[in-house]
């Protein structure tokens, strides 16, 4: 899957898919802990259209989460925010590689927050940044309020991804 095939993919609208096929104005996220959830999704102007929305918060440290959304037919990873994660960017800089991303150029990510991009020519969001450095709301999870920053960050996330659905977060304390 190309650049621009991508670049439509994550522009679509799209709202929560239930089961039955009914696209859902309202969704509620229940948190336990760990939160571990999977949330299907579709668009009402692509009905071949499905996606993923895949969220893991470690069960051993509280603090760290992901964030991964892929589109289902072919299951392609389209974007990904891991807080707390650990990464290596390629060494190699193609000419695919958008300007943004070149200064990245081999980081190691050791515990710390940052978003994937898919690059063509890389295997699927093998290119990261520090969320410190782009303009996504959500840079870090505050220790002293997991549960909100939790909430906040997959608000934002889906947001970011054109998710038309109203996402509920029913927080707990942590």
């Amino acid at each position: 899957m190309n650049k621009s095939e991508i670049d439509r993919l994550l522009s679509l609208e799209k709202k929560v898919l239930r089961d039955d096929g009914e696209l859902l104005d309202v969704f509620t996220i229940d948190e336990g802990f760990p939160l571990k959830m999977r949330i299907d999704l579709g668009s009402e102007f692509d009905d071949e259209a499905r996606f993923l929305l895949d969220i893991k918060q470690s069960g051993k440290v509280s603090f760290k989460m992901t964030l991964h959304f892929m589109e289902n037919n072919c299951k392609v990873a389209l974007s990904r925010i891991d807080y707390y994660g650990n990464h290596q960017n390629p060494m190699e800089v193609l000419s695919s590689v958008p300007l943004k991303l070149c200064p990245y150029a081999g980081m190691l990510f050791q515990n710390e927050n940052h978003i994937h991009y898919h690059v063509d020519g890389y295997s699927p969001l093998a290119w990261a940044m520090p969320l410190s450095d782009t303009d996504f709301p959500v840079k870090d999870i505050e220790m002293g309020n997991v549960s909100a920053s939790f909430a906040k960050a997959i608000i934002e996330f889906a947001r970011m991804l054109n998710i038309k659905t109203r996402i509920n977060v029913q927080t707990t304390i942590i």
